[in-house]
């Protein structure tokens, strides 16, 4: 079978409900990262980690290009990226992402 009748082979079994493990077998799927575009680096890291409470993971330049910040909310599976040379999206460009808490006045 050709690549591409593979892919919407594969597709369509998805929309049935079938998955890579077969039919009648459930896959879980996490979402692991989201990048977020920022125009301040430095500010949005003290903002997440100092106000909000996440947890930075890593913080890497790798050039005067590039740089990679990712930083988990407590308790969270899923984390954010922000940067430098990342994504070509203008800042506050996301919208409608939703931080859950359990108590937002004790979290604010």
């Amino acid at each position: 079978m050709s690549d591409l009748k593979s892919e919407t082979a594969a597709r369509q079994g998805a929309a049935n409900g079938e998955h890579a493990y077969g039919k009648g077998q459930r896959m879980d799927w996490k979402l692991e990262l989201v990048a977020i575009p920022v125009s301040d680096v430095d500010r949005a890291k003290a903002f997440y980690a100092e106000k909000a409470g996440f947890v930075v993971d890593h913080d890497h330049q790798v050039s005067d290009e590039l740089r990679f910040v990712q930083l988990t909310p407590p308790g969270s599976a899923c984390s954010i990226a922000i940067g430098k040379g990342l994504l070509d999206a203008e800042p506050g460009s996301v919208k409608g992402m939703q931080i859950v808490v359990a108590d937002v006045r004790a979290a604010r």
